[in-house]
């Protein structure tokens, strides 16, 4: 588990024009662009939010990638629930969602890289972009 400075990420099917800062505002906000091999549009990671990276080998747990990373929605659900907070799936959508928002459990099946990312009270009063 860590905690990222600013930054955010455009996967390989994102678009360039999808990032709405420039080069100048992401400088003023100390924050990051990085283009990485992941699906996916543009993701944001920053202080106060909490990301998860599992790393484990799935056959030897005899799991598929969707069993696994329907397993993964579930714990962040439960967990979700043990503070009080309402989260769900929706049909034919990847990922928890809470309230018309996710929070992201992302894969790159290239790599079988995961993650989960749960926003903090920190994370909503320093994201302000």
């Amino acid at each position: 588990m860590c905690e990222h400075p600013h930054v955010y990420t455009l996967g390989r099917s994102g678009k360039e024009n999808n990032m709405l800062l420039s080069d100048e505002q992401l400088k003023a906000i100390d924050a990051t662009l990085y283009h990485i091999d992941r699906g996916g549009d543009i993701t944001y990671h920053g202080p106060g939010q909490l990301v998860c990276y599992p790393i484990l080998n799935l056959e030897e747990f005899q799991l598929g990638l969707k069993e696994y990373v329907h397993l993964l929605e579930e714990a962040v659900i439960r967990v979700c629930a043990s503070y009080g907070i309402e989260a769900g799936r929706l049909e034919k959508a990847t990922g928890v969602w809470l309230e018309g928002d996710t929070l992201p459990v992302q894969r790159n099946s290239g790599t079988r890289m995961y993650y989960m990312a749960w926003p903090t009270k920190e994370a909503t009063r320093t994201r302000k972009h």
